[in-house]
């Protein structure tokens, strides 16, 4: 008891050992969190990459599965196509590892990328408008509506007999009647249907906000280019083409096709992406092959999560089919 009374606090020894152990404590429990503060990191840009990845590769190989479709015309020769660039038989095309500035959209594509360049058509009355009857060389009764056209616009006329490529001049009446300014190669009644042609670039492009590096997309030439998916760094495309009788068996992999001839026997086609989180969360440089080439390259070394996604898509509507 009288040992108690005499004690008055602590030792300064005592005291720095006790700040000592709070210290280590301490240090513990802040390594805790900073460990879990880099999980969540990590655990978020992962999925910010794989939701961006796969949504890229979706969107790719769902336009490369529509690619070259001209409706029912079997035969892609029974085509007239009185409207330049669009569907002028590349039905796919593109540009293999840019180099210099090149401009799409009021865009400039990142150097060593590639450009990706997709034809094909819509349904231009969204299933609710279809041909009534043929009334002249340039004009045809539209039963139902179809507001996704006007004047000035390409349209596709087709039936499983023959098809024309022309330029709409009115679209006037009820019931509605499309004008167009060039003779149709052949009479359409109901079994005709009108589509929308398209040319679509798909490139690689920094916001403008940003500065990053992102998936843009323009259609047709005069449209600005717009951002499709955030974060994609790097667009790789090998072409794989049936130049050995028409079997769709691919024998060669190789460079975008460099004419028509060559664009028509294109049986599939490869995409590679390279997808990188927006924030910096420690990640290791990556080191990756791009598609076609033997030698590994490196990722830029700024802490941001990377990924490679790829994807192998069959043309469907290709040949003679």
């Amino acid at each position: 008891m009288q040992f108690l009374e005499k004690q008055r606090g602590l030792s300064l020894i005592e005291l720095m050992i006790g700040i000592l152990l709070s210290a280590v404590l301490l240090l513990g429990v802040l390594q805790i969190f900073d460990a879990n503060r880099r999980t969540h990191s990590l655990q978020e840009s992962l999925s910010r990459i794989q939701e961006s990845g796969r949504m890229a590769t979706d969107m790719l190989s769902k336009e490369l599965r529509g690619a070259a479709f001209d409706g029912c015309v079997v035969d892609p020769t029974l085509l007239v196509n009185n409207a330049d660039t669009i569907f002028d038989g590349d039905f796919v095309s593109g540009t293999d590892n840019v180099t210099g500035t090149v401009t799409l959209g009021g865009k400039t594509v990142e150097p060593g990328t590639d450009v990706l360049r997709v034809r094909g058509a819509l349904d231009a009355c969204g299933g609710e408008g279809r041909i009534a009857a043929n009334i002249s060389g340039t004009q045809v009764e539209i039963e139902g509506s179809c507001n996704g056209i006007k004047a000035g616009d390409y349209v596709m006329v087709a039936s499983c007999r023959a098809g024309d490529i022309t330029t709409v001049a009115s679209l006037v009446g009820s019931p509605t009647i499309l004008t167009v300014d060039d003779t149709f190669s052949s009479l359409y009644d109901a079994d005709a249907a009108i589509y929308r042609p398209y040319v679509r670039d798909y490139f690689i492009s920094r916001d403008t906000t940003t500065n990053l590096p992102g998936l843009f997309v323009r259609e047709n030439e005069a449209s600005s280019a717009q951002e499709l998916i955030p974060g994609v760094e790097d667009l790789q495309v090998i072409y794989g083409r049936d130049a050995g009788g028409g079997d769709d068996i691919v024998d060669i992999w190789g460079a975008p096709p460099a004419n028509a001839v060559e664009s028509g026997q294109v049986a599939a086609i490869r995409i590679q992406l390279l997808v990188a989180a927006d924030e910096r969360s420690g990640a290791k440089q990556l080191k990756y092959t791009r598609l076609g080439t033997t030698v590994q390259i490196s990722a830029p070394d700024d802490g941001r999560l990377r990924k490679t996604y790829s994807a192998l898509t069959k043309l469907r509507n290709r040949g003679s089919r």
